[in-house]
């Protein structure tokens, strides 16, 4: 199986692996090449096609840990928090190399914080703090777990300690960004967006900062250049956020089309 580097990415765990054009065309693709081609697709959106690869990978062999991480990510997309977990405690036995387990040790704490499991989210965290490498990433997950079962100062302590270590991680600095407007640290958050740059999770954290500050208008001309650069990104993202969408859309402030189904598929609800 290739070297593969295993990436946090918000709420889903992306991966990236060597694609080679001689294995994607195969005429009787082995695991590890459907598994792959899966990823590709993952990455790009196509969750049912790349789920039909995991299922076949994974009938043929139920560890197979490629398979494995991108199904979970693909139940993570469709909702099924349950089944992206229960994947991912799956893939943590196999990992291939220690250095693999950070990422799939967040990914997991973020969905049992979303499934209300505290002891579970918290003992994932405590082994993810033994990885040096991943002090920021542990630390912005540990705030999140902190706004669901500890104090918003604690959360505000744990993202000032992932912002120290965030570095020239924009998707990190932007996520941090986000939680720290919702806390309440808007000026905070809006310097650590000054000093990140054209990326699509910067621009898309200042234009929710632009909505939750009453700028619609502005709010909505930063999504509009966003939308036409990586429109099918930000559908999928807004989707993700509905919760905040939604009642934005409902009172206006989002044009009827923005997003409709049938342009780049569904918008927000």
């Amino acid at each position: 199986m290739d070297r593969r580097r295993l990436l946090l990415y918000g709420s889903a765990l992306p991966l990236t692996a060597g694609l080679a054009a001689a294995a994607l065309w195969r005429p009787a693709p082995d695991c590890d090449t459907l598994a792959t081609c899966a990823e590709f697709e993952l990455r790009s959106g196509l969750v049912e096609e790349a789920a039909r690869k995991t299922a076949e990978v994974l009938a043929r062999e139920p560890d197979h840990f490629l398979a494995l991480l991108v199904d979970g990510g693909c139940a993570e997309l469709r909702g099924e928090k349950e089944r992206a977990a229960g994947r991912y405690e799956r893939a943590l036995p196999v990992a291939p190399d220690e250095r693999l387990r950070p990422p799939i040790l967040l990914s997991l704490a973020l969905l049992e914080v979303d499934l209300g499991r505290k002891d579970a989210a918290a003992r994932h965290l405590r082994e993810a703090r033994g990885f040096p490498d991943h002090r920021a990433q542990t630390a912005y997950v540990e705030a999140v777990w902190e706004g669901s079962f500890g104090t918003p100062e604690g959360a505000l302590a744990r993202l000032r300690e992932a912002r120290a270590g965030a570095g020239s991680d924009r998707r990190l600095r932007a996520a941090i960004a986000g939680r720290l407007a919702r806390l309440g640290a808007r000026e905070e958050a809006i310097a650590l967006l000054d000093q990140g740059g054209d990326d699509p999770d910067t621009r898309y954290e200042v234009a929710r900062l632009k909505f939750e500050g009453g700028e619609a208008e502005n709010g909505l001309a930063v999504l509009t250049r966003l939308q036409a650069s990586h429109r099918s990104w930000l559908r999928r993202r807004m989707e993700r956020d509905h919760d905040f969408w939604d009642p934005i859309h409902e009172r206006g402030d989002l044009p009827e089309g923005f997003l409709r189904e049938g342009e780049a598929g569904r918008g927000p609800r």
